[in-house]
């Protein structure tokens, strides 16, 4: 007659999910986790909430709708000039300030990543009025400023998908921008950078 192992096999209960170890580390490490989820959710939703949107009635604001963003090489022909959107270069061009007229594509590629684009016809504006606007371009970083020969306004504003071709003030480029903007708690070119796509 064969005898039995009379020794079963026990799961040992200081490893495991079951062990008093585990349920301690969970009783601490459970409610910390959540309170970060719970922390980071409100801290991303209220930053979401507190950046700027373009105003609904902006007059003289152009809504393109929507428009599509593909990368492309070579060069686009737009039908807005300047360019509000659409096709456009794989790398952007960096925000600041440019003595000399950029491709149109790099540009674009700018706005797709959130960027503002102020280009103006240095053949229209005053000295005084080109030196406000130089002023304005060298302090903000989400602002790309260029020469733009032929422009059908002295200063177009462009941001994805839309424009404005704002008054000219005589004295300051923080009036640059049309009234409606300002009414609305938005202050120079379009304000505080705008939503990005």
């Amino acid at each position: 007659m064969e005898t039995q192992n009379s020794t079963t096999l026990q799961p040992n209960r200081r490893t495991g999910h079951g062990s008093a170890e585990a349920r301690k580390a969970s009783r601490i490490w459970v409610p910390i986790v959540a309170l970060a989820v719970v922390v980071l959710a409100t801290a991303s939703a209220l930053y979401s909430l507190s950046r700027p949107s373009i105003p609904d009635e902006i007059e003289g604001l152009i809504a393109y709708g929507d428009i599509p963003s593909e990368i492309v090489d070579g060069p686009v022909d737009y039908s807005m000039d300047p360019p509000a959107g659409g096709q456009h270069a794989a790398m952007p061009l960096e925000c600041g300030l440019y003595f000399h007229p950029v491709e149109n594509e790099k540009a674009v590629a700018s706005l797709a990543t959130g960027a503002i684009w102020v280009a103006y016809d240095p053949d229209a504006l005053s000295e005084s009025q080109l030196e406000d606007l130089k002023v304005f371009g060298e302090g903000n970083e989400d602002v790309l400023m260029t020469p733009y020969p032929d422009l059908p306004h002295p200063v177009v504003i462009s941001a994805w998908g839309f424009q404005l071709y704002p008054r000219l003030a005589d004295r300051s480029a923080h009036r640059l921008v049309h009234p409606g903007l300002q009414e609305r708690g938005f202050s120079a070119v379009l304000g505080s950078p705008l939503p990005r796509r």
